[in-house]
């Protein structure tokens, strides 16, 4: 029996098809951040490796469709606000105020990919909405 079938047959085919939509909508969000001739696979690991910088960790793993599960998350301000560091903290407005914000959970961590500005327009306007997030757990 071909293993779609048997995928299908446990009910597993909608949750991988829904992965490869996440992953097509999280490789849309890094599309803003490439550089050069960079892929979006590319410009997410770079962005991961930025955000754990001053940890400098050296055994991180490679960000792939196959080495993550992707999930859709409805974060409060004050979740979205635990997420900033320091240099996170800006008076800049958001190039772009559509989409999710990133995160990635790795070694019982959150790191903030992506929409650090939103995140900080969203603050000083007193928006305490829930705001639309992309959590990467790194497997």
């Amino acid at each position: 029996m071909p293993d779609f079938i048997v995928l299908k047959t446990l009910g597993i085919a909608e949750r991988v098809e829904d992965q490869n939509t996440l992953w097509k909508e999280l490789c849309m969000q890094m599309g803003f951040h490439r550089k050069g001739a960079d892929t979006d696979e590319q410009t997410l690991n770079r962005l991961f490796c930025k955000a754990l910088a001053p940890e400098a960790k050296t055994d991180l793993p490679s960000l792939t469709p196959k080495t993550v599960k992707i999930s859709k998350k409805r974060w409060t301000a004050a979740e979205l606000k635990a997420l900033l560091t320091e240099s996170h903290h800006t008076e800049l407005e958001p190039e772009n105020s559509e989409g999710a914000v990133v995160v990635v959970r790795w070694q019982n961590k959150n790191y903030l990919l992506d929409g650090r500005r939103r995140i900080n327009c969203w603050l000083r306007s007193g928006d305490a909405s829930s705001q639309y997030v992309l959590f990467v757990l790194a497997l």
